[in-house]
């Protein structure tokens, strides 16, 4: 566990990109990415 990626498999994650088309499209803005390495990433949407 330590040192090794969690959660689902690299080919089933989804990119900041296409999390950002799907949740813009339910009216929220993104507001920023947080790198969060070496395998994580935080969306950060409000309100649009």
């Amino acid at each position: 566990m330590l040192g090794k990626p969690r959660g689902p498999r690299t080919e089933m994650r989804m990119s900041s990109e296409a999390v950002r088309t799907i949740v813009e499209t339910a009216g929220f803005a993104m507001a920023r990415i947080v790198d969060l390495p070496p395998y994580h990433y935080a969306a950060i949407f409000q309100v649009a």
